[in-house]
C-alpha cells in the first residue's frame, strides 16, 4: 500500500499515490458520517435510558454543564480537529493509513451500537419500535 523509502515518500509515482488524496477524502467523509451517527446514538442513550459517557473527560463535562450541548460541542470540535489534520496531510501515506484505520474503527463502534440497541430492545429497556420514533426522540 505505502512504500516507506526516501525516494517514494515525497513524489507519488505509483497509482495509489495519485489516488491517495481521494482515498483520504473518502475516509474523512466516512469518519464524519460515523462520528455523527455515534453522536446521535450517544445523546439518545444518555437522554432516554441514562447511559453514562465512557470517556471520563466528557462525562465530567456533561455532569458539570448538565446538558447534551456540551457533549455535542466537544465531539464536533474534536472530530473537526482530527479530520482537518488528516485532510491537510491527504497526500501523505500516513494520512491514508490513519484515516482508513480510524474509519474502520468507527465502523466497528457503530456495529457495537447496533448490538447494544438490539439487546436493549429485546430486554425491553428501550421503548423504540420504529426508525421514526428514534428520529423524533434523537432530534
Amino acid at each position: 500500500m505505502c512504500k516507506f523509502s526516501a525516494r517514494t515518500r515525497s513524489t507519488p509515482s505509483s497509482t495509489i499515490g495519485v489516488w491517495r488524496p481521494r482515498l483520504v477524502f473518502l475516509s474523512v467523509v466516512a469518519i464524519s458520517a460515523f462520528a455523527a451517527g455515534d453522536l446521535v446514538l450517544t445523546v439518545y442513550s444518555m437522554q432516554s435510558i441514562g447511559m453514562l459517557e465512557g470517556n471520563p473527560l466528557v462525562c465530567a463535562l456533561v455532569r458539570r454543564s448538565n446538558s447534551a450541548a456540551a457533549l455535542i460541542v466537544f465531539k464536533v470540535a474534536t472530530n473537526a480537529f482530527g479530520v482537518a489534520i488528516l485532510y491537510s496531510g491527504r497526500r501523505k501515506c500516513a494520512a491514508q493509513v490513519g484515516s482508513s484505520l480510524i474509519a474502520a474503527t468507527y465502523a466497528g463502534v457503530l456495529v457495537q451500537w447496533h448490538w447494544y440497541t438490539v439487546s436493549l430492545m429485546e430486554s425491553g429497556a428501550a421503548n423504540l419500535s420504529t426508525a421514526s420514533d428514534f428520529i423524533q426522540i434523537a432530534g
